[in-house]
This record gives C-alpha cells, sequence and structure tokens, in this order.
C-alpha cells in the first residue's frame, strides 16, 4: 500500500514511517532525507505553507490512504491568543486544505486516517469516555471538533475516514523528552491534586493502531487511542519515578501552573478517562494496556 504522511518528521510520524513499505513524507521542510533521518526508500513531498495553501500532490502518485498527523504542538509555550491561532490554523485549515487536495486525485485515496486528540472531550472528572461521548465545551474541545469535521469531509470524495482521537503518546519524544530528565534528576511530582486521569498510549501500540485503521475497512469515524488503563496524574508521577528509580516528591500547585503557562494549564489538569472502545471491540492486541510496562520499556531501552 503507498502511504502518503503528513507530519511524518514527528517522533509518532518517524516511528510510523518505520513500518511503511511505500511511503511518502510531506514535509515544509527544504532538508534532505538524510537531514531529516528519514529512510532513502522514502520519498518527498513539499508543503511549504500547508495552513493557506493546497497541497501539490501529482495526480498519478498511485496514493491509496493518507495518514494525517501534521500539526503544531500544544505545549510548545504559553497559550496567548496567536499561540491559539497558530493551533487551530495548523489544524484546521491544513486539514480543510488536504482534503481539497485530494479531491483532485484520481483514482483517490481509499481511506484518510486523521489525528484528533482526546482534548475533544474536555475535562469530565472521573467520567469514562468513549466514541460516543459528546464533546467537551472549552478552547481546545472547539479545535479538536472543527479539525476532525475538516477531516470528516472526505467522506463526500468517496473517502473512508478514521478520525483518532489520540491520549499522551509514550515514546521517544513529546511527553517523556520533557519530563524524564526532570524525573531523573529526583526533581518530579504530580500536576495539582494529582487526581486528573490521563488517557495514554505507547507509540508502538499507536502505529499499530494507525496500520490497522489504514488496512481494515471496519474501521470508520471516531476511535479513541489509547490504552485500555488509563491512570490518574499521581499514578503516572510514581510509576515515572520507579521506572527512572527516585522519588517524586516535588509537586507543582495548580496556580504555579497557571502563572507559568496561562490556558495551557488547564489543559495540563484536565482529566479525560478515555476508554478506547473501538479497539476493544475489535480485538486490537495492545502490547503495553497498562503504564508500568510501557515506561519499563520506554525508560529500560534506548527508545526514550
Amino acid at each position: 500500500m503507498r502511504v502518503l504522511v503528513t507530519g511524518g518528521t514527528g517522533f509518532v510520524g518517524r516511528a510510523l514511517l518505520r513500518e511503511l513499505e511505500d511511503g511518502i513524507v510531506v514535509t515544509r521542510s527544504a532538508a534532505s532525507l538524510d537531514e531529516l533521518g528519514l529512510s532513502k526508500t522514502t520519498e518527498i513531498l513539499r508543503w511549504p505553507a500547508p495552513s493557506q495553501s493546497r497541497l501539490l500532490v501529482p495526480k498519478d502518485c498511485g496514493v491509496q490512504a493518507v495518514i494525517h498527523l501534521a500539526g503544531e504542538s500544544l505545549a510548545s509555550g504559553r497559550w496567548t491568543a496567536g499561540k491559539k491561532r497558530e493551533i487551530r490554523e495548523s489544524r484546521v485549515s491544513t486539514t480543510k486544505n488536504l482534503v481539497q487536495s485530494l479531491a483532485g486525485l484520481e483514482p483517490r485515496p481509499t481511506v484518510l486516517v486523521s489525528a484528533s486528540a482526546m482534548g475533544f472531550y474536555g475535562s469530565r472528572d472521573d467520567q469514562e469516555l468513549d466514541e460516543a461521548a459528546s464533546s467537551g465545551t472549552d478552547a481546545l474541545a472547539g479545535i479538536c471538533r472543527d479539525w476532525e469535521e475538516a477531516a470528516i469531509a472526505a467522506q463526500m470524495l468517496g473517502i473512508r475516514v478514521v478520525v483518532l482521537r489520540i491520549g499522551v503518546v509514550l515514546g521517544s519524544g513529546g511527553f517523556l523528552a520533557k519530563v524524564l530528565p526532570i524525573f531523573r534528576k529526583g526533581l518530579g511530582g504530580r500536576l495539582g491534586n494529582g487526581r486528573h486521569w490521563i488517557s495514554w498510549i505507547h507509540v508502538e501500540d499507536l502505529v499499530c493502531l494507525i496500520l490497522r485503521c489504514c488496512h481494515d475497512a471496519n474501521w470508520s469515524g471516531p476511535v479513541n487511542a489509547s490504552a485500555p488503563f488509563p491512570v490518574r496524574n499521581h499514578e503516572l508521577t510514581q510509576a515515572l519515578a520507579q521506572a527512572v528509580g527516585r522519588p517524586a516528591v516535588v509537586p507543582v500547585p495548580g496556580f504555579a501552573l497557571r502563572w507559568v503557562f496561562g490556558e495551557l494549564a488547564n489543559v495540563m489538569l484536565a482529566s479525560i478517562r478515555m476508554k478506547p472502545a473501538k479497539a476493544m471491540a475489535a480485538g486490537f492486541p495492545f502490547k503495553y494496556p497498562r503504564i508500568q510496562d510501557a515506561l519499563d520499556d520506554l525508560v529500560a531501552s534506548p527508545k526514550a
């Protein structure tokens, strides 16, 4: 299967491309494959301004599946009005432009697997959230809702669409890259009161889930991309401390997070307890269903 991947230079995208036999990576960068650290068997398609223009896809490229992972990082700085606009445009506008680009292909891809985020649900305390749960009412939930609608528009082109509501991804980048150095110094601790739920997934399981959604025509619509056993923040804190063999006794009060990160702190303290109901019903084989197994694998190996 010939697969086009946006966001392929991120740590999830790189892990995905390693599993593809015939991949085309879409990037804004002018760098070479060597400079991007990608395999020489991967093709590059440049998209300099994804939120402002369509992607120029060669009509004869033979793409059968599209995996759309591109988007501005949520945790790359304080949430100013400008930052929120960048996040929205990088997801909603880029997805609209991508779908419009696919309309010009003949034949068209059979499937679009588009990233969304667990932020779709908003903070819901202890409520267990399967794919039928309603969206939240905060700013991030609104962005996720519009992001998903932009992707689902591809159904009008006869393309099967899957939107992955992705939890915190544990792997060589992202969350773990930020917190492991802190925990290894013995300076880790819970956030706020530590009781908020965190839905997470090991990067290997996420890659396998993405590929399953590509190849299995029974998958469509929203899919919760998270492990079957979410944890509270204080449980994650203790699991991280155990994995690195250091204490975690330096809590970060909620007011301090809000002072430093502004509105982003609400995302960091959100309680989102996702249940991957569709994956579980389909018998998806999670390799790392529990947090300690995932962290033992990642922290004890070069993956993180």
